[in-house]
């Protein structure tokens, strides 16, 4: 019967890299069932989930540190836009698994410790509070350790982490070498051979362990100033200009509330109706010229507005909440236009659903509408309420 070496791996992470949770455990399995069927290996992925029950007078994840601290041969943990929930003794649980790795690490034991971090920005900023702060801090640990390894989207994740695990498993089984000491580095393709490295070339990876050579975060300060100014300036000119196409479609529904007032003191019936109807026509046609012009500009407004969060995760890693100046009154600006905006939107909404729905199209049109107007005002929202966070 062959021997299967098993190669036990523990991943650690908070609760906002699910997506890459998922990706690790799928690379986790592929490896066993290719390279690690030619090398008589299986992985094993171990998590927090596995071993978190709580025994008498112990909390979860003291359970854990007991259960898995000496159980793996290599340690993953993933960040992104908070370290997770705090223990007893350290910021998070998945710090406090981490520094356990890193103790077994520094303690000659034989481990590898990977630490990936996101860099792309947050899904909302509503993210960056003293967590994503304290995770800048860790990311700043890393680098100073050698251990930063640096991901955009989750498909950059997954191939890092392919090339990272193969190259484990080619030094330790292919070179014949008991133990690899060295720690995972930041690599994007995988290498035809892997070669030990000299006393210097370590001593070269400590030293500029803290220089990063992504262009993507070498933008400068002053450029993502600029940036940020160009960006307030163009959504202040979309906003400005719906607000106007607002206005306009708000007078057309005064005046056609009006008219069907008036049609209403038609004591015809048959001429009542067909009036009321002219008129309902009329409006829905005035509500789909709308509905076009907000649905063809969204897209452009909704790319600003996340453009925007891009730049600001990045000012908001430099300076905090300690802005520019121009950049505050930038955002102030903005900010009044969008909430004027917004609650235009609102307003015209109500105006548009007391007009009785008489007929199909005008039905259709005001519904659609509705949904092209709440569309707006959820984005609107959503800025707003980040701006008012950051600034």
């Amino acid at each position: 019967m062959k021997t299967v070496k098993e190669i036990r791996i523990f991943l650690a992470s908070p609760g906002d890299v699910q997506t890459e949770r998922i990706i690790a455990s799928e690379v986790v399995s592929e490896l066993t069932q290719t390279i690690g069927e030619n090398l008589g290996i299986a992985f094993k992925l171990l998590t927090y989930e596995q071993y978190a029950i709580p025994g008498l007078g112990t909390d979860a994840q003291e359970v854990v540190n007991e259960t898995v601290s000496s159980d793996y041969d290599i340690f993953i943990s993933i960040f992104w836009t908070r370290l997770g929930t705090p223990t007893k003794r350290a910021m998070s649980g998945s710090v406090e698994e981490l520094d356990l790795a890193i103790q077994k690490y520094e303690n000659g034991e034989d481990v590898r410790v990977m630490m990936y971090f996101k860099t792309s920005p947050p899904d909302s900023l509503d993210a960056i509070d003293q967590g994503f702060l304290e995770v800048k801090k860790l990311k700043e640990r890393a680098e100073s350790l050698g251990l930063y390894i640096p991901f955009k989207e989750p498909e950059d994740f997954e191939k890092i982490l392919r090339v990272n695990l193969n190259q484990y498993v080619l030094s330790r089984f292919n070179s014949g070498s008991k133990k690899n000491q060295s720690i995972a580095s930041s690599v994007s393709q995988e290498p035809s051979v892997i070669v030990e490295k000299s006393r210097l070339q370590k001593r070269i990876d400590v030293l500029l362990s803290g220089v990063n050579f992504s262009l993507d975060e070498h933008v400068g300060v002053f450029d993502l100033v600029d940036q940020f100014l160009i960006n307030s300036k163009e959504m202040n000119r979309l906003v400005n200009e719906l607000s106007e196409i607002m206005e306009s479609l708000t007078s057309k529904v005064k005046k056609r509330t009006h008219e069907l007032t008036r049609a209403n003191k038609i004591s015809d019936t048959r001429l009542r109706m067909r009036k009321q109807k002219m008129t309902l026509d009329s409006l829905a046609n005035e509500m789909e010229v709308v509905s076009d012009e907000y649905e063809s500009r969204f897209p452009e407004f909704k790319g600003s507005m996340h453009g925007m969060f891009d730049i600001i995760s990045k000012l908001f890693n430099v300076w905090g909440k300690d802005m520019p100046t121009e950049v505050i009154e930038s955002t102030a600006s903005l900010n009044n236009s969008l909430e004027g905006a917004i609650e235009g939107l609102a307003q015209l909404i109500i105006q548009i659903d007391d007009a009785p729905s008489y007929t199909s199209k005008f039905s259709r049109s005001k519904l659609r509408q509705n949904t092209v107007l709440k569309m707006w005002i959820d984005e609107m929202v959503q800025g707003q309420g980040v701006l008012e966070k950051v600034f």
